[in-house]
């Protein structure tokens, strides 16, 4: 599930400014290396038909190094969509619908099932703290279990997975602290089991996005090699954007 980085992390735009397009783009990033390692068969599920054209431009150019089999776009299948995919590649393009996060959800899962998918981890682009051992947890999860939950530090998910249509999603608190727990509410409202994951961190505010410096530090792979020289080079700007924010609330209380 993304957005184009010119569209992607309002709240963390408002907080940080023209630099919050770069942190978006290089979340992305992050996310489609997690992608393009996978050895199953993906798919990437823009938000809108804006996205979807950005996303089609991005793949086609020379510079991004995305690997793909035939896309098929606005839910038509692939060649590859029920065949054994090779590691880099991506089945798809699956446009969300309109609707908040929930029924977004909905009708991707309900898109792909339609298509013989069974076995369904979504993903966002705001935890670049994900690893291969993260997602074949989450996988290996889903042989056991009806859905997998990837808790993040705040409240949310950072994954979210399920061997059945998942329910209707359209009433949980989405974007608030609750919502993993309201998750694990539906599923044994619905007569689900559910794994729990370890928690991480995902990126929503400035504060967030600093302190991802020390999730990914020492990490090998290119894309969060990237982020975190981009991080650096502008840890003295983000900081001081802190430290503005900080004294306007001390303002703010004192008058």
């Amino acid at each position: 599930m993304l957005k184009a980085p010119s569209n992607a992390k309002r709240r963390l735009a408002a907080e940080v400014g023209d630099l919050a397009e770069e942190a978006a783009a290089c979340l992305l990033a992050c996310a489609l290396e997690d992608v393009l390692s996978w050895p199953g068969p993906t798919w990437l599920s823009p938000a809108n038909q804006r996205d979807v054209e950005w996303l089609v431009t991005m793949i086609n150019t020379e510079s991004v190094q995305i690997r793909k089999s035939r896309l098929a776009i606005d839910g038509t299948a692939s060649q590859t969509d029920s065949v054994e995919t090779r590691r880099g590649e991506i089945c798809g393009v699956v446009p969300q619908r309109d609707g908040n996060l929930g029924e977004r959800i909905n009708s991707v899962d309900s898109d792909l099932r339609r298509r013989g998918v069974s076995r369904l981890i979504f993903l966002g682009t705001d935890c670049p703290g994900l690893d291969a051992s993260y997602l074949e947890q989450a996988a290996r999860s889903l042989q056991k279990a009806d859905a997998v939950l990837g808790p993040a530090e705040d409240g949310g998910v950072v994954l979210m997975g399920a061997n059945r249509p998942w329910p209707d999603l359209k009433e949980l608190g989405w974007s608030t602290q609750g919502l993993c727990s309201e998750l694990r509410g539906l599923c044994r409202e619905a007569g689900w089991s559910a794994v729990t994951l370890d928690t991480r961190e995902d990126v929503d505010t400035l504060g967030d996005l600093l302190g991802t410096a020390a999730a990914i530090s020492g990490d090998s792979r290119p894309a969060r090699r990237d982020f975190a020289e981009w991080l650096n080079a502008h840890r003295v700007a983000l900081l001081a954007r802190q430290f503005d924010r900080l004294a306007d609330a001390r303002r703010e209380i004192t008058l």
